[in-house]
């Protein structure tokens, strides 16, 4: 059995999580998680044996997400958009609920008073699309803030080329805690620097780099004074960026996820209660 996520709610759902992780317990070879983080509390939660639950993390292509591949074809998107003069946040992704997103939104009218020429650049579409437009509309940022509809996924890398930094805001709550963001993998793998909120799973994943800009929580006012940090900073954004790509290239890559999969599988017995 596969878990990729452990449930938010306490009710059905999380039920029926119990239900699932007690019969595989009983029935199964094996459980894999996707963070070590995860594996660790779930072990502790069902009191499985470590032995029995295998971690199968999340990754980025080091071949697809290459900066140098990008370089030309990131600042033609940058002029095509009309953003040579401006600096850039990346958002991209899923526009969800309980994502800081429109956290992020709320921040631009403090950013903007002090540095007028910064974007939040929105790539995507979800949920929250119709409350965002709205309260870029309510806040008079529609020069601020860009939306842009999403792209086929071998297009991403040309966007987090063009931008400055990446922001990767999720709240601190059950279901991002231990998680492994793909986007976070991916602006690393681009040697981008990116502005995080301070949760497990993101320390488990930066630690201390200069390549991520850490925030203690969603508040805009926090995530207005990070965006104007990188801003202050942005001719030392490219060393420390570079870091991050050697965080993917030796731990969160798909060649060595499917290494780590292939060894649990190849390994893994059923670990019966004493």
């Amino acid at each position: 059995m596969d878990v990729r996520s452990t449930p938010v709610s306490t009710g059905r759902k999380a039920r029926s999580f119990d239900v699932h992780v007690s019969l595989a317990k009983k029935l199964f070879d094996g459980i894999t998680i996707i963070t070590p983080l995860m594996k660790k509390e779930i072990c502790r939660k069902f009191s499985l044996d470590p032995r029995f639950v295998g971690v199968w993390s999340s990754g980025a292509s080091t071949t697809l997400f290459r900066y140098e591949k990008y370089v030309d074809e990131g600042r033609k998107l940058r002029k095509k958009l009309g953003l040579l003069e401006k600096f850039v946040v990346l958002h991209h992704g899923v526009l969800g609920p309980n994502r800081g997103i429109l956290e992020t939104v709320e921040a631009m009218p403090l950013i903007r008073k002090a540095h007028d020429n910064v974007i939040l650049f929105l790539l995507g579409n979800g949920s929250v699309l119709n409350d965002l437009k709205a309260l870029i509309k309510k806040k008079k940022l529609q020069d601020n803030v860009i939306i842009h509809d999403a792209v086929d996924y071998l297009d991403v890398p040309k966007y987090i080329a063009m931008c400055d930094v990446g922001i990767v805001p999720l709240p601190n709550i059950s279901f991002w805690r231990y998680q492994c963001p793909l986007k976070l993998l991916e602006y690393l793998a681009m040697k981008k620097v990116v502005i995080i909120t301070d949760i497990p799973a993101h320390r488990e994943i930066v630690g201390n780099k200069e390549s991520g800009v850490y925030i203690s929580s969603t508040n805009p006012h926090e995530i207005a004074d990070a965006v104007t940090y990188v801003y202050k900073n942005r001719d030392k954004l490219k060393e420390w960026g570079a870091p991050g790509r050697e965080i993917i290239t030796k731990k969160y890559n798909w060649e060595k996820a499917a290494k780590d999969l292939e060894n649990f599988l190849l390994s893994s017995r059923r670990v019966k209660d004493a």
